[in-house]
């Protein structure tokens, strides 16, 4: 996947165009339907793309790629307020791994000098400084919403290593694990929430059939007991004039404040 940023509201998301390269229930379709998924095989992984589709799919740097494209269109705030999907031909600039990554954060702002794994980088550093601020908004407008960050640690294990690559959306477990900061994918997956919601609207504005993965309200009854928890642990929390627990927002960011150390959180409107 690629990113890019046009006057810093104006995102862009593109991918490897594999729908174009296979032919509608052709048998490469047919097989990729009964695939479903990459597999997570102790120390190896079962792909689910074939290996001579992957590499000619792969946008590659400094090269000519064929991509499916969305523009999105943000607030201020965040928010999704136009968007657009589009074939498109582009050319990747630079790829931003683990360590220019941790490099750029680690980047005093008002430093003279580049740090060796930035210098590749150095003409795309404002870039990069705009993308940096658009995720900590996107991440901040979707924990305020009442998403959650667990810290589940995958086991220092050789065997297991490849069970701790994050993907871009880990959302059907209900929550993200915590991902390193150096981790593009951790980058990655905020910026593609707003594609996630460009895609469910175009799809229902052209009443197409699709598969939507949503989040029924909490039962009230469970709030409680998760209130009893909180005060088992000690956890700061206000509840409502009627004596119940707050909303399911006030709770995630109760925990969360209570993780991180940040000091009491009051209940959230």
């Amino acid at each position: 996947m690629a990113v890019s940023l046009e006057g810093g509201n104006r995102l862009w998301l593109h991918i490897p165009d594999i729908g174009e390269r296979l032919s509608l229930d052709g048998p490469l379709d047919r097989w990729l339907r009964d695939q479903a998924e990459a597999i997570g095989v102790g120390n190896s992984w079962i792909p689910l793309l074939p290996a001579p589709l992957q590499e000619a799919a792969a946008l590659s740097i400094a090269q000519n790629n064929s991509a499916l494209s969305v523009a999105l269109e943000l607030s201020p705030e965040g928010e999704l307020l136009h968007y657009r999907f589009c074939r498109s031909t582009v050319r990747i600039d630079a790829e931003l791994d683990a360590n220019s990554l941790e490099a750029l954060l680690n980047r005093k702002p008002k430093a003279r000098t580049t740090p060796v794994a930035l210098k590749a980088l150095k003409e795309y550093l404002p870039l990069l400084e705009q993308l940096q601020a658009l995720v900590q908004l996107l991440r901040q407008q979707r924990l305020g919403a009442g998403s959650l960050d667990l810290d589940l640690a995958v086991p220092a294990l050789e065997a297991m290593a490849h069970q701790g690559q994050e993907l871009p959306d880990q959302r059907r477990s209900g929550w993200f694990a915590t991902a390193a900061p150096n981790n593009p994918m951790g980058w990655l997956r905020e910026l593609v929430r707003p594609a996630e919601q460009a895609l469910g609207r175009h799809l229902a504005a052209l009443e197409l059939p699709a598969l939507f993965l949503g989040q029924a309200a909490p039962d009230p009854a469970d709030l409680n007991d998760l209130v009893k928890l909180a005060v088992g642990l000690d956890v700061p929390l206000e509840l409502g004039a009627d004596g119940n627990a707050p909303a399911a927002a006030a709770l995630a960011e109760a925990f969360r404040w209570q993780q991180t150390g940040q000091g009491a959180a009051t209940a959230i409107a």
